[in-house]
Order: C-alpha cells, then structure tokens, then sequence
C-alpha cells in the first residue's frame, strides 16, 4: 500500500469514525433529553385534567386505566368549561361529580377529558379511545358552536381544514382507534401528515414532546412565528389555578357560535359514542344569556338532532345565574357545583351490577 492509499484509507477511517461519534452522541443526547421530558411529566401534581391541556394526550387519554371490576367508571368529554381552569382540581366539576356518584353508587371515578378549544372532531376521537375502558356512563357536555357546520359541511374540492388545536390527533397512531372511526370521518379529517406524526409519537417519547419547549418561547413575540400550534399554552398550567384570569368580556357572542350545526359530525359523534357505554348523555353546557340567546336556533337543531334513541338529551344551558359568570362559557366555583349537582341528579340512582359490561 503506497503513502497516498494509506493517507486516505486513514481519512476514510476517520470519517467513518466521526459519523459513528454523530451518532452515538445523537443517541445519548436524545435518550437523555427523553429522560429528562418523563422526569419533568412525572413532577406535575396529581390531577384529573391533563398537565398539557393541549399536549400530552396520548398520555392523559391513552393510558387511562379501564375500568376495574370493583369499581364505576364515568368518562367526561368537553371543552374549557369542563377543564376548569377558574378553580382548582377539587373544585371542578368532573371532582365533584366524582364525589355525588361515590356517595351513591360506591367507588367511582370519573376521568376528566375535557380539553380547552376542542371540537367535535376531537370529540369523536376521543369517543373511540374511551371504548377501550368499557365505562358505565360517557357524557358530552359541550355547546352547539363545537358542531359548527363550517367543521362538518365543507366542501370536499376545496382544501380540507385542519383542525387540531391540540394532539389528540396522535391518538389515532393506535390502529384500533382507527377501526372504531367510519371511513368518511377518517377522509375528511385524518391525513398522511396526521398518520406519519401519531406513528412517530407511538415510537419516539422525544418525539411525542417536541411542542412542549417550543410552546414556552412560544410566549415571546418573537419566537411566535416559529410554533405552528394555535394553542399557546403555558409549560406549568397548574401555576395558573385558581386564580384565573378571563381574557374574555361578557359580551355578545362571536358570530361562529350561531350557524348551522353539522348533521354530518354530530352523527360521526353518535355513531362512535352508541357503543361506549351503557349510559350515554349528550348535555348542552350552560352559557351566559347573552351568549345563550344567540345560540337559541343552535341549540333547537341540537335537540332534534342529538335526541337520539342511543343518547339521552339534556339542556342545561338556562341552568347557572349569569353572575356565576366569569366568561360567557366559564363559571365560577358556585357555577361548577350547579353543573355537578345537575348532571347527578339526571344519572341513575343506581347502576345494575358494579364492573359488569
């Protein structure tokens, strides 16, 4: 071997050495920072609401426990009213219905899904991932302008929307999520993108988390334009309760809370749901009356649509005064235990065989 072949089987040797440093080095450095992310997930208090509101549903909504044999199992699916941020966990009440259906049926637990900005859409995913745990009761507490026909009745040659304010999406990385969806709720809502990125969020924790950091530079103007998530949120929501503070006056509503209600997405909704559980109820959340008189038609297209022989049909919207107002959506402590005492009182005074299907 001449000087000049040794020279560059020695350059060879180094490169090749270098590129397996790169990589060992890629690898440590992401085992580590997946380790230091669990670590963070794992400090976060105990509570029924997700840590991530917007984040970390694969977590909060897959790895939900089923329902035991010795106990109750009730699955709450809505949006910021039901999340509560105004009170504190206790407070809430998904916790206080907890409590009123312990005293009357014995150990029960209700898992608290509700998710700030969500849609029907997220609705209905998260219908699928709750057949899993075989609950006694799943309940929807949500308001009309989350079935808004600009989700549902899209016209299909134009481009299709993209909803997802939050991660939920990433649930259906898990094929018998998918199974449980019809087909054309998966046309219109589930793309490739949504495909390869549940995929890579099943394999890959660090994966899974890569918004997280991003949504705290997110708070700074200047590092906006780099997030792609609507939804900024803060990394330690639970810093933020109690003491909420509304960004929101009670006025008039916005006009995308009064159009048509999407027949197509409420009966994806119904159609999942009808084989959850035993007990299915479909509520209208309470609302201010300056935000429930624009809603009035909403709400009547509601009724006829979600009065469903798999569903029971209930209308709290008129049930909370609107000085328990804090928003127009948002209610106080007093308005949570209005809500709860409500929503128990329309259950069964008793379920027929604890932990039986």
């Amino acid at each position: 071997m001449t000087e000049m072949d040794a020279s560059r089987h020695r350059a060879v040797n180094g490169h090749v050495l270098a590129l397996v440093s790169w990589i060992l080095l890629l690898l440590v450095s992401g085992t580590l920072l997946t380790a230091l992310l669990e670590r963070w997930h794992d400090t976060h208090p105990a509570t029924m609401r997700n840590h991530h509101y917007a984040r970390g549903w694969l977590e909060h909504a897959g790895e939900a426990r089923p329902r035991g044999t010795n106990e109750n199992l009730v699955v709450l699916i809505g949006n910021s009213q039901g999340f509560g941020l105004e009170v504190s966990d206790a407070q809430s009440y998904a916790r206080l219905l907890q409590d009123h259906l312990t005293r009357r049926w014995g150990n029960t637990r209700v898992l608290n899904w509700c998710l700030p900005g969500a849609t029907g859409q997220e609705f209905v995913i998260l219908a699928a991932r709750a057949q899993r745990l075989n609950p006694d009761v799943l309940l929807l507490v949500t308001g009309p302008g989350n079935f808004d026909a600009a989700l549902g009745e899209f016209d299909a040659r134009e481009k299709q929307p993209k909803p997802w304010l939050s991660d939920v999406y990433r649930l259906l990385g898990d094929p018998k999520v998918r199974r449980r969806l019809p087909r054309s709720f998966l046309s219109q809502y589930f793309s490739l993108s949504d495909f390869v990125d549940g995929g890579l969020s099943n394999t890959s924790k660090l994966w899974r988390h890569r918004h997280v950091p991003v949504s705290w530079f997110a708070q700074f103007r200047t590092f906006q334009q780099f997030e792609p998530s609507m939804q900024r949120e803060a990394i330690l929501w639970p810093l933020r309760i109690p003491g909420y503070t509304p960004q929101e006056a009670i006025s008039a509503p916005t006009q995308e809370d009064i159009r048509a209600v999407s027949p197509t997405l409420l009966n994806h909704y119904l159609d999942v749901a009808g084989k959850v559980a035993r007990h299915r109820y479909f509520v209208v959340m309470p609302l201010h009356s300056l935000r429930r008189r624009d809603v009035t038609e909403s709400v009547s297209a509601f009724r006829r649509l979600a009065d469903h022989p798999n569903h029971q049909f209930l209308d709290i919207s008129a049930l909370v005064p609107d000085d328990s107002f804090i928003t127009p959506t948002h209610v106080d402590a007093q308005g949570h235990i209005s809500i709860a005492g409500t929503i128990a009182a329309r259950l069964p005074n008793s379920l027929s065989t604890v932990g039986a299907p």
